[in-house]
């Protein structure tokens, strides 16, 4: 669980990404989850299409259940798709398998960053500098330097 002052800090650094991407014509959704794939934090660009929504979330939650960066994820994906295929349909939780994911780890545990909307290559860039942000952010715990 995140204090009301990390949670501010996190949308700040969220209000500063979406702003990156408004200033590039790039209309992006952005979704933090915990560890248990639930969303913490999310940010939609008012001109972004709606499953942008959908797609954010999808991508933070599948860095989280697969413990690492989705990119990585697509490839396993494209070299055995109906392996990825079923276990996309019995998943508990929706998740998106695509670029623009992020797992984040700290000493709170593991999150989930991406960010939905734009091309790949600019999905990929703001989710990197989002996650490297959260992690700055989280880095002690509670009451830690941070704090």
């Amino acid at each position: 669980m995140l204090s009301d002052k990390k949670l501010d800090q996190l949308m700040h650094a969220m209000g500063r990404t979406l702003m990156r991407a408004r200033e590039g014509g790039n209309p992006v959704a952005l979704s933090v989850v915990d560890a248990g794939g639930h969303q913490v934090a999310f940010l939609r660009d008012p001109l972004a299409k709606l499953v942008t929504s959908v797609t954010a979330t999808g991508k933070a939650r599948c860095a989280v259940m697969f413990g690492r960066d989705t990119e990585h994820t697509v490839a396993k994906a494209n070299s055995n798709p109906i392996a990825f295929q079923s276990f996309v349909a019995a998943a508990a939780l929706p998740f998106v398998i695509g670029d623009g994911g992020f797992v984040v780890e700290t000493p709170r545990g593991q999150w989930g960053v991406a960010v939905a909307g734009a091309s790949k290559e600019v999905d990929h860039r703001l989710g990197r500098a989002l996650a490297d942000e959260l992690h700055l952010l989280l880095r002690t715990e509670e009451g830690g330097e941070n704090e």
